[in-house]
């Protein structure tokens, strides 16, 4: 997370020949989950504790009513119930974090690729509409080609054009882990799509592109 603001903070930005965006346009935000690399299922940590709370509450008057009901031992039903809840995902799953960030101009995209190689806990990157370019891209499909938590990338609303869908080409055609591809308006067009294509003839993990 510092990593991340730090890149927004201290990387210079694209200077005032950006088009202008309001300062409540401008939005950083994480989210700690836990995520299933079987079932490919995503569960925040704030939901998990509102299930674990749930558990614990619905097991406690399951556990009472069944020592009023029942000749079995209140530490074979307890064991059960605890081996009920270890199937959740908090057990199973990897702790990742999600970050978005919009508004913020993050020209220089070096510094995002330099975050993506340093840490393989990122499963979701949200960079719409901060100022990314072409030549950009070329820094951020790099570290993709070399990054294997990343399942969700959001590029809308910049204008990355052909040059960046090239670059996108390198990273498709080797990263096997990308699930999600966000290029909304993004400045490609009938070529661009064309090299997107190509490179989709040998991808084998993305399944979701707009």
């Amino acid at each position: 997370m510092r990593a991340i603001y730090d890149v927004i903070y201290e990387v210079l930005t694209a200077g005032p020949e950006s088009s202008p965006i309001l300062d409540n346009e401008k939005s950083v935000s994480f989210d700690v989950v836990y995520y299933s690399l079987d079932t490919g299922k995503i569960r925040s940590v704030v939901e998990l504790e509102k299930l674990r709370n749930t558990e614990s509450k619905r097991h406690s008057r399951d556990l009472l009513s069944f020592k009023r009901n029942s000749r079995l031992s209140f530490q074979s039903l307890s064991s059960e119930a605890s081996s009920v809840f270890s199937e959740d995902i908090i057990i199973n799953g990897l702790p990742m974090v999600t970050i978005s960030v919009s508004g913020h101009a993050l020209s220089l995209s070096k510094a995002i690729a330099d975050v993506l190689r340093a840490h393989d806990s990122i499963l979701e990157l949200h960079i719409g509409k901060t100022h990314i370019r072409g030549t950009d891209m070329s820094h951020i499909s790099a570290a993709l080609v070399e990054n294997y938590s990343v399942r969700v990338l959001d590029l809308r609303l910049n204008n990355i054009g052909n040059e960046g869908a090239a670059h996108l080409v390198k990273a498709l055609t080797s990263n096997k882990t990308l699930r999600q591809l966000n290029l909304f308006s993004t400045g490609i067009d009938a070529d661009g799509v064309n090299c997107l294509a190509d490179a989709l003839r040998t991808n084998v993990g993305l399944e979701d592109l707009d």
